[in-house]
């Protein structure tokens, strides 16, 4: 009885306690619920406080591009820009400018920092924020630029040629669209680019759209400009269009001023009727430049009395002169009609009108004409004197390349011209000539007038002169050449392209190595104008170097506006070109020179966080770049060999076709690796590249516990922890205590203070030597320290081991299990007396009950 009676309070016992640690527990969770409130404080009082330590931002590659997927590296440093082994916990990154760059929700953890993912959407300059907290909140922005790929298509130029034109023609050219690069640079179509051309004036000029196929650089169309609507502004606006790449030009049309007619008319006819009259009515601006019609004018020519008989014509449309025949309707002459002692007076007045305009007045005047008979007209003792008369001598003529009228030839006669006579020249007058009389019309310009001839017929003192007419209006004399009349020579006064040179130019904007380019050939006046070519011409193109290839000459013919050959680039730099036109009667030569560029010398380079941790691992890029920092993509996969004498790389890196940068991973995988360590690439293609990379220790944080150095069984004892890291102490980490022979009794912090401390609270239970453990994880570490502490039982005489126990007496007097039990009861009453009752110390309840179970049950043995 004396063993079941121990039994049954121990028993009781138990049962106590457990009710006792059922209560402990509602008590232990509303503890914990103040104790994280408390944490929250602290943690908000901390938050606002900056430490000694900071983020180290940076992107890998250094060098992003649009739409091409990166990392935002994210890493600690302390106060040296050391880096360390913390990891902050990330609140948020933002970008300055939304939707420049996508931030992914992808978080990568590579030795001491993070890897974020990103996606460049924008080509911009802009700033990413991020917020963090490790040991304090810590704020850091990083300014990134975005870059268009140098192998994607990111403008239009846009080129006109010739883009000067005048009123006059040639108005026809070329339009060409090139693609460029962000650095304008010449870059090849990855796909089929439809670029949409327009027009400011489609009633004037109206353009198709070109397709720059896959592969290619440029697309080109020619244009040609009506001559036939009016220009109310003198530019013509061509834009092009691709998606949010766009160009425009202009085209500048030579725009004539307010229309007025001009009528020119023989001043001196004979007075004979049915004579005819030549008039000239030409379409002229102010200035006294002819310039064509926009559409058919009919003119009419009327006299101011019956002496004449008036006449119509038309000014077709695109001309600019039509010749009217008028007739004498007298045999009188104006003297006669006058009755004037002036024998210059002109007795008859003409106007010329179309529609709203109305010419000047001309008068004519009618002259008793000069018959001679046929001997005497071809006699070679030449007894009367034929002077070929031009008119009208001063009416401007377009030099267009069209046959045309460019005036009359009369004969005159001065009836003074007898030897001694004081009145030679003062009494010209018509001849009526006695036979047909043909006279040749020699030019010195056969580039502006060619030689023809003209017939005056019997019975006539006039013929029109019809001539081809070329297009240098450079001065120009005609000669008359005939048997019958004196020879003479007329200066003309032509309009149109003066001083024509040659020119030759790249019909595209960009010119670079290793391309064929379109060689537009054209001329150009004095005034800049676009001209004709003023002959059939041959083309010679050269070189003084051997930078450029002729892929395809021409020829161009006469009354062309342009020709085009085709080039090859060979060599960068600035190429020489001659160019030369040889027609039959005159030569063209101009030198120019053609800048050809290059793609500037690629760089490859390593980019990786630097200095890195001993036993840790760091992002790194291999990457391309051009001497101005552009990222370059490889036209084929470029293949690198690695090696390095103190970390781990791989042995290969490849960056594939199309890209500009691989990742790759280095570790310091040696702990006794410290100080510099050296990264050599050898790339094909690019040759080795070298990488030094620094290398620090990677110490661990500092742990030190504080407790008693010796305890009794049954005392309270507590162990303090401070925390630091390079002299800063480290804030709100996670702890967590164990131990050996002692019972944690939850009076602990879960966290460290600001002060980098937390304590927890123990009961040793056993004698011996107590171990306790502390460990603090956070921001990425995890890191453990232990104390040892004595505990001494002071009553060791007591101690009874269990093989004593087994061994003992059954025979006991049942009477001693009642005082026994009394006894151990009332220890473990005054056991519970002695502690204060109060919250916290209910949460050591379930300590305090495995403890008394314990002891308990010794007290039992040793009655035993």
């Amino acid at each position: 009885m004396h063993r079941d009676g121990s039994r049954v309070v121990v028993a009781l016992v138990l049962i106590l306690i457990i009710a006792m640690m059922i209560a402990s527990q509602t008590l232990l969770a509303s503890a914990q619920t103040s104790n994280d409130k408390k944490d929250g404080s602290i943690n908000n009082d901390v938050k606002d406080k900056r430490t000694t330590f900071r983020l180290k931002l940076s992107t890998l590659p250094d060098k992003l591009v649009r739409g091409e997927d990166a990392y935002l590296i994210i890493q600690m440093q302390d106060n040296r820009s050391n880096p360390v082994q913390f990891l902050p916990e990330i609140i948020s990154i933002s970008v300055l400018d939304d939707g420049a760059i996508s931030i992914s929700d992808s978080i990568e953890k590579i030795g001491n920092a993070y890897a974020v993912k990103i996606r460049p959407l924008k080509s911009i300059e802009t700033k990413i924020t991020v917020v963090a907290k490790g040991l304090g909140t810590m704020l850091e922005t990083i300014n990134v630029k975005v870059y268009e790929s140098l192998s994607k298509p990111s403008k239009l130029a846009l080129n006109i040629k010739p883009s000067n034109l005048s009123y006059i023609g040639p108005r026809e050219g070329y339009i060409a669209v090139q693609l460029l690069n962000t650095k304008d640079e010449p870059v090849y179509a990855d796909n089929d680019y439809l670029i949409e051309l327009n027009s400011s004036n489609i009633d004037l000029l109206q353009v198709n759209n070109v397709i720059i196929k896959q592969g290619t650089n440029y697309a080109y169309v020619p244009f040609s400009i009506k001559d036939t609507i009016p220009l109310s502004n003198p530019y013509i606006t061509i834009t092009a269009k691709h998606g949010n790449m766009y160009a425009e030009g202009m085209i500048k049309v030579e725009m004539p001023d307010k229309q007025v007619l001009r009528l020119y008319v023989m001043d001196m006819v004979p007075a004979v009727r049915g004579h005819e009259v030549y008039a000239f009515v030409q379409l002229q601006d102010p200035n006294g430049n002819a310039i064509y019609a926009e559409e058919d004018m009919r003119v009419e020519v009327k006299p101011d009395s019956m002496l004449l008989i008036g006449g119509t014509g038309t000014i077709r449309k695109g001309e600019s002169t039509t010749v009217i025949s008028l007739y004498v309707n007298t045999d009188k002459s104006c003297d006669e009609i006058l009755q004037s002692k002036d024998k210059s007076t002109a007795c008859v007045g003409i106007i010329a009108s179309s529609n709203n305009l109305t010419s000047n007045k001309a008068m004519v005047k009618l002259v008793e004409p000069v018959y001679v008979d046929g001997s005497q007209y071809i006699s070679e003792s030449k007894e009367i004197r034929v002077i070929p008369r031009f008119f009208p001598d001063n009416m401007p003529i377009i030099v267009d390349g069209r046959s045309k009228v460019i005036g009359a030839v009369q004969l005159m006669v001065d009836a003074a011209s007898e030897k001694g006579s004081e009145s030679v020249g003062k009494s010209i007058r018509p001849l009526i000539v006695p036979l047909d009389t043909p006279i040749d019309i020699v030019s010195d310009n056969r580039l502006a007038v060619e030689d023809t001839r003209v017939t005056i017929a019997r019975g006539k003192s006039a013929a029109l002169i019809n001539a081809k007419v070329g297009y240098n209006a450079s001065e120009t004399r005609i000669y008359t050449i005939s048997d019958y009349v004196d020879d003479t020579s007329f200066s003309l006064n032509l309009q149109g392209h003066k001083d024509v040179t040659i020119v030759g130019e790249p019909l595209i904007s960009r010119v670079s190595k290793g391309m064929d380019i379109p060689f537009i050939i054209y001329f150009k006046d004095s005034n800049g104008y676009s001209s004709y070519a003023p002959d059939d011409m041959s083309l010679r193109i050269g070189g003084g170097d051997d930078k450029i290839e002729v892929i395809k000459s021409n020829a161009i013919a006469r009354g062309s506006a342009n020709a085009m050959v085709q080039l090859r680039t060979v060599k960068e730099g600035d190429a020489t070109l001659y160019v030369e036109a040889i027609g039959s009667v005159i030569r063209y030569a101009s030198t120019g020179s053609i800048s050809i560029t290059s793609i500037d010398s690629i760089n490859v380079s390593i980019n990786m966080l630097d200095p890195i941790l001993s036993k840790s691992k760091a992002f790194a890029s291999l990457e391309l770049v051009d001497s101005d920092g552009y990222p370059v993509h490889t036209r084929s996969d470029v293949r690198a060999l690695i090696f390095s004498s103190g970390l781990d790389v791989p042995d290969m890196l490849v960056i594939p076709k199309g890209k500009y940068f691989t990742l790759f991973t280095v570790e310091a995988s040696n702990p006794s690796n410290y100080g510099s360590a050296e990264i050599t690439a050898m790339v094909d293609g690019f040759g080795i590249i070298k990488r030094d990379v620094k290398i620090i220790s990677n110490n661990p944080p500092t742990l030190k516990l504080s407790a008693p150095e010796s305890v009794k069984p049954m005392d309270q004892f507590d162990v303090t922890l401070d925390a630091s890291y390079a002299g800063v102490k480290l804030s709100n980490m996670q702890v967590s205590w164990s131990s050996d022979l002692a019972i944690l009794t939850n009076m602990y912090d879960n966290s460290t203070n600001e002060q980098g401390n937390a304590m927890a609270r123990f009961i040793a239970y056993k004698e011996g030597v107590i171990t306790v453990t502390v460990k603090v994880s956070g921001y990425g570490i995890e890191e453990s320290a232990s104390i040892k502490i004595n505990s001494i039982d002071s009553n060791n005489n007591n101690r009874m081991d269990e093989d004593n126990y087994n061994k003992s007496d059954g025979n006991i007097a049942y009477g001693n299990t009642s005082d026994d039990a009394n006894a151990t009861t009332i220890e473990i009453t005054n056991i519970i007396n002695e502690l204060p009752i109060d919250a916290e110390y209910l949460l050591m309840l379930p300590a305090v009950g495995g403890i008394m179970t314990w002891y308990v049950s010794k007290k039992l043995r040793k009655k035993a």
